[in-house]
Order: structure tokens, then sequence, then C-alpha cells
């Protein structure tokens, strides 16, 4: 494959995997407010949407892995810099950006599956909580002592149907 094909055609790929991270984005942030609402039927939803996702950008990362290696690169960042460099001073700036998109938009997405994450063990905590409250189990309180050591005291209560 000659350097213009396989230029037009990591364009292609890259700007794919652009409007799939992009799409992936919203899911997250949408997920995001799903686990704030504790709505559970939007959660089930963006789980379902985010999946197909991130087949399809695994496909296109594997589709332009094998351009890069086709062009005699290896798909380190390094070699992609380098390789974007060259081409854009040769005109190619619509690739560089479209790499520039897709590093932006991932990093992003990683960064707003953390938030989610957190949130997600925080409403987990949450809802372990409110059980204990309800079963009257005794929850590990973890507390913190005067030296900032985490500390666990086990409550004895009453369930609280029993009151």
């Amino acid at each position: 494959m000659d350097t213009a094909t396989v230029i037009h055609e990591l364009h292609r790929v890259l700007q794919s995997e652009v409007d799939a991270a992009a799409r992936l984005l919203a899911i997250l942030q949408t997920e995001q407010q799903a686990l704030a609402d504790s709505n559970a039927e939007l959660l089930e939803q963006a789980l379902a949407d985010k999946q197909p996702l991130i087949q399809q950008m695994e496909l296109a990362t594997h589709r332009h892995e094998s351009l890069l290696t086709q062009a005699g690169l290896s798909a380190g960042d390094r070699d992609i810099e380098g390789f974007l460099s060259a081409i854009d001073r040769r005109g190619g700036s619509r690739l560089v950006l479209s790499w520039q998109q897709l590093r932006d938009t991932v990093h992003q997405c990683r960064e707003q599956n953390l938030r989610n994450g957190r949130l997600a063990v925080f409403q987990r905590r949450k809802t372990e909580q409110a059980l204990n409250i309800l079963l009257g189990s005794a929850p590990n309180n973890e507390s913190y002592g005067p030296d900032g050591a985490s500390t666990l005291s086990a409550a004895s209560s009453r369930p609280l149907t029993s009151v």
C-alpha cells in the first residue's frame, strides 16, 4: 500500500475512532448521571450502549495499528508521533488533528470512567449502610483515631423493623 493510501485510510480509521470515543464519552456522562440519580434503568441502558462502542473502538485500533505496520512503523506513540510530524510537514494536518482529537477524547473517557467508578463505589457504600440500618446489622463503621489511622468499630443495634 502506498503512503498516500495509508494516510487516507488511517485518517478514515482515526476519524471513526474519534466519533466512537465521542459517543462513548456521552454514554459515560449519562452513566454518571444514572449513578448520581440511582437510576438503575438508565444505568443498564448506558452499560448496554457502552459495550458495542468499546468493541468498535478496539477493532478500529487494530486496523490503525495494522496500517501503521504496513507503513513500516510500530504502534508505539513515539513512532506514531514521528510519522504524524512528517505527514504534517507535507500538509497532512487533518491526520494530525484526528490523532490529537482521538487522544484528547480517550483521555476524557478515562477520566470520566474513573469518576464513574468512584461514584459507583460511593453509591454501593451508601446502599450497604442503608441496608445495615434497616436490617439492624452491626456494620463496620470506619472512623479515624487521633493519629489519622483508620479504626473499625462494630456498633450493636436492633433491626429498624423491631423498633
